[in-house]
């Protein structure tokens, strides 16, 4: 077992980070927590961005369909989003883009939202950023809810192809996991986003 030493969000967070004080997405819960040793890996955590074994993550807490979602940065990703950010311009049509494909139930709007918020992620120039096998994190929720994909269906999931992936031939368990799973690609690319918002506010 992992011990982690959780550290105060109003005073640790803004001392370290101060311009995520501007962070401007309230349904997320923040926390900065500190390492000692290299921590146990919750099923539906991020797990490559470089954050096993460092020493201060940032970790962003979403709900979905009762159960908590975790997403962690290390902080030094935070810091290059920062250095970044002042090149950013294009904000607010991906936000309006994110927002309504997370409120749409149709997994072709989510996946186009996916492909856009890419290219806005790509612009970061940040590879560890843009370039997160999350196919992990689709391995645990199947894992979690005893649920399986054809090889053909992963594939066409990895290329974000709705062509191939023909919604009329999924379970209902097999539907409601996958919105599950792009969700969490779109909650990541729209913490992104809030963080870039936050840089460029302060």
């Amino acid at each position: 077992m992992s011990e982690k030493r959780s550290l105060d969000k109003t005073s640790e967070l803004y001392n370290i980070l101060p311009f995520m004080e501007s962070f401007p997405f309230t349904e997320y819960k923040i926390t900065l927590e500190e390492d000692d040793l290299e921590p146990d890996v919750a099923p539906m955590l991020l797990k490559a961005l470089g954050t096993l074994g460092t020493q201060c993550n940032l970790t962003f807490y979403y709900t979905e369909n009762d159960a908590e979602i975790q997403i962690v940065f290390d902080r030094d990703d935070i810091f290059d989003i920062e250095d970044i950010s002042h090149k950013i311009k294009i904000l607010n049509s991906v936000r309006e883009c994110l927002d309504g494909s997370l409120q749409s139930d149709l997994i072709k709007d989510k996946i186009v939202a996916i492909k856009k918020s890419r290219k806005f992620i790509n612009l970061l120039e940040l590879s560890n950023l843009s370039d997160s096998p999350f196919i992990e994190v689709l391995q645990d929720m199947c894992e979690i809810y005893n649920i399986t994909f054809s090889t053909s269906q992963l594939l066409a999931i990895q290329k974000l192809s709705f062509t191939q992936l023909r919604e009329s031939q999924l379970t209902s368990k097999q539907r409601e996991i996958l919105k599950s799973f792009l969700n969490f690609k779109l909650h990541y690319a729209k913490i992104i986003l809030g963080i870039v918002i936050a840089a460029k506010i302060y």
